[in-house]
């Protein structure tokens, strides 16, 4: 499992909520994600950010084998501009929470595994907006021939 599948698997689990609806859900990749970000709350006072972390390898790894705990970031901007139209950042972040706690990393594969809720915090950053923050970990298998 590519950790890049399992945050498009967020993505996509995000994107279905109804409070998301005609909101930008963006992904950490090779594009200009700061750009992507500030061009959206420009227009929609509100976006999410899925990313990866951070990561640790379990005790008892081997060279051939071991399981990794991956952590997953959703977090949810708030821009400046406001608007009876935009949700507020708590009931995004509870339906998120509800949406994703327990589903299956890889739809309709229960041995993949599941997400599992962690914490969330809320963050300034600094230019008058700020953000919420939900972490969701997964265990990952690594195996080498």
């Amino acid at each position: 499992m590519k950790l890049a599948a399992v945050q498009t698997r967020l993505e996509t689990l995000a994107q279905g909520s109804p409070l998301l609806k005609d909101r930008p859900v963006l992904v950490e990749d090779k594009g200009n994600l700061v750009n992507e970000l500030e061009t959206a709350l420009e227009t929609q006072s509100l976006a999410v950010v899925v990313a990866l972390s951070g990561g640790q390898a379990r005790d008892g790894s081997t060279r051939t084998r071991t399981a990794s705990d991956e952590k997953f970031e959703l977090v949810i901007h708030r821009g400046q501009l406001d608007g009876v139209d935009v949700p507020s950042t708590l009931d995004v972040l509870e339906d998120l929470i509800e949406r994703i706690h327990g589903t299956e990393v890889i739809a309709d594969k229960p041995a993949a595994g599941f997400f599992q809720y962690v914490r969330h915090d809320l963050r300034d950053t600094g230019d008058g907006a700020y953000a919420r923050v939900v972490e969701f970990t997964i265990t990952r298998v690594i195996t080498r021939q």
